[in-house]
């Protein structure tokens, strides 16, 4: 894996499942995915991971059951614009 988190320039998932970490290794051994990247906290939750299958990278992190209590998946789409300055205003 690499250490720094991977150069986006389109819009990507961003997935939050019941167990990222297990998500990852499925997909890792299935579809032949490289991982490239995770941050897991003290706890073993995965914060934020970043997986490519193919050339598409994906984004993954371990739901917060409090805030998803209904579903064990959540989906984010993330715009990733290297030109933006600063931030919100």
């Amino acid at each position: 894996m690499e250490a720094a988190m991977i150069d986006i320039h389109e819009v990507y998932p961003y997935l939050c499942v019941h167990s990222a970490g297990e998500a990852i290794d499925f997909y890792t051994r299935a579809f032949d995915a490289k991982e490239l990247f995770r941050l897991t906290e003290p706890s073993g939750r995965i914060g934020h991971a970043e997986i490519k299958i193919g050339r598409r990278p994906s984004c993954w992190r371990t739901s917060f059951r409090s805030r998803h209590p209904r579903t064990s998946l959540a989906r984010r789409n993330h715009l990733f614009d290297s030109s933006a300055r600063g931030g919100r205003r």
